[in-house]
This record gives structure tokens, C-alpha cells and sequence, in this order.
């Protein structure tokens, strides 16, 4: 983990979730290993979008919402599942990971699978931890489920009420990390290379069958990224409880800078809608 961003994961963990800090700790270690290339049976991360600076953002939104929830709401936020909550982001796009023997592509062909595989990766994971027992891990692997923003409400995995606002988190963080991004047009390339990939592999008209958008170059998706921001993005941060406003009390503030930046990229984008 990059300097800056450990300094914020530490100062999180101290301030709000100092009883979860050494499991946390320890979970972001594995991860970052992973992605590393340093377990046996996966090899280094090859994507570029979907990559482990995504994940850390995922991580930090994730930890920085909840944090704002205890702070509204005037309670502890470590009295909710923060280990499966950190788990499920350390994990959820974990599936864009190639197996040891893989040659074919650098993991976009998984792009439109890879949920169901970090739901696999994280399940074998949390088998072998011997503080983890099976509804916790049953637990991750629901949460995972939340973040596939293509499936309907039915194919999102059922959780019971104690999990509900941790899902609601994590599916907004996710969504969050990336529109928020600073960065996130320019990152574009990156995102229609791991899409383009999974077109070839897969085969665009079996795609089309499934219901799957495909955008034909990089200009389309250019062109389609500010009705995406308001016509799925924004619609579903409303549907998931309104996550965001948590973060305003966060960083005490009537604006989050996640709301800032999204705007200002919504703005940029809609300079390429044709």
C-alpha cells in the first residue's frame, strides 16, 4: 500500500475501528499480496482499471462512510460487521485475477464473470482463516454479490437485516471510488481495454444475448459516461439509502468532496455526449 494511503487507512483504523485494526491490517496485507503475484496459484494482477489502487479507494470510501454513519447517528461503528465489510472490499474485484496456468488474455475476459469469481477467491480464502466461521464467510460473499451493478434486484444475494447497511456501503463505495475518481476520465482507456477484451473472448453478439451493452470504440463509451452517471449511477447511490450522506458528516461538511468530484466529472463528461 502506497504511503498516503496506509497513513489514511492507520488514522481511520485508530480513530474508528481500533478493535478491528490488526484484522484489518492483516486482511489488507494478504490483498496486497495477491495482487502482487505473491500466491501460488494466481498470478500479479494484469488489468489496469481494475486494479489494486481501485481496490484500496473501495477500501477507504468504504471504512470513510461507515465512520460518518457511527458519527450521525451517534454510535459505534465498530458495533457493525466491520471485518466482513473490509473483507468484501478487499475481495470484490478480485475475480479479474488469472489462475497460475492461464496464458489468455491479462483478465479483462472476465469483466462480465468477475464477481462470481471473487466470490469463489474469497470464499477459499476466509476457509483457510481460522477466525472466519461459515455465516461470516457466507456473509462476504452475499456483500460481493451487491456490487454487480449490471444484475437485477433478484440476483443480488440475500442478506439478513444486520448486514443490510454494510451491503448498502459497499455497493456505494464501490460506485463511488470510481465516478469520484479524479482521475476517471482520463482512466477511461483502461476500462474499454479490460471491456474490449472481454468482447473478444467472449464473443459481442453472446454478450448482446445476455442483456450486456456493448460499446463499439472507446469514443462511445466516452460519449455514453454522463448518462451512465445519471441514469444508473445516481439513481442507485438514491436506491442504496443514500450512502453519500454519510460522508458529508464524515468531513463535516454539507457537500462530500466524493459529490464534488463526481459533478465535476459528470461535467466533463458531458462534453463528449453527442
Amino acid at each position: 500500500m502506497s504511503d498516503l494511503h496506509q497513513l489514511e487507512l492507520n488514522q481511520l483504523l485508530e480513530q474508528f475501528f481500533p478493535q478491528q485494526a490488526s484484522d484489518v491490517r492483516r486482511m489488507v496485507a494478504d490483498v496486497e499480496a495477491l495482487y502482487r503475484g505473491e500466491w501460488s496459484q494466481w498470478q500479479a494482477c494484469q488489468v489496469d482499471y481494475h486494479n489494486i489502487d481501485h481496490v484500496r479507494a473501495v477500501l477507504l470510501a468504504a471504512l470513510r462512510i461507515l465512520a460518518g454513519y457511527g458519527m450521525e447517528q451517534h454510535g459505534d461503528s465498530e458495533d457493525q460487521p466491520v471485518k466482513e465489510l473490509v473483507a468484501a472490499a478487499l475481495f470484490h474485484d478480485s475475480g479479474y485475477i488469472k489462475q497460475w496456468d492461464e496464458v489468455t488474455g491479462r483478465g479483462g475476459q472476465y469483466t462480465f464473470e468477475h464477481v462470481q469469481r471473487s466470490q469463489q477467491m474469497v470464499d477459499l480464502y476466509l476457509r483457510q482463516q481460522s477466525d472466519w466461521n461459515a455465516e461470516q464467510r457466507q456473509t462476504v460473499v452475499g456483500l460481493i454479490s451487491a456490487t454487480e451493478i449490471i444484475a437485477s434486484q433478484e440476483m443480488i444475494q440475500p442478506l439478513p437485516e444486520k448486514y443490510q447497511l454494510i451491503s448498502k456501503i459497499l455497493a456505494s463505495a464501490d460506485l463511488l471510488a470510481q465516478v469520484a475518481d479524479e482521475f476517471y476520465l482520463e482512466r477511461l482507456p483502461e476500462l474499454f481495454s479490460e471491456f474490449e477484451e472481454a468482447y473478444v473472448v467472449c464473443g459481442r453478439e453472446a454478450l448482446k444475448a445476455r442483456g450486456i451493452h456493448i460499446f463499439p470504440d472507446l469514443d462511445a463509451l466516452l460519449a455514453g459516461s454522463a448518462r451512465f452517471i445519471r441514469q444508473q449511477v445516481l439513481p442507485r447511490l438514491l436506491a442504496l439509502g443514500d450512502m453519500e450522506r454519510y460522508l458529508c458528516a464524515f468531513y463535516a461538511r454539507p457537500v462530500s468532496p466524493y459529490r464534488q468530484r463526481l459533478q465535476q466529472n459528470l461535467r466533463r463528461f458531458e462534453s463528449f455526449e453527442r
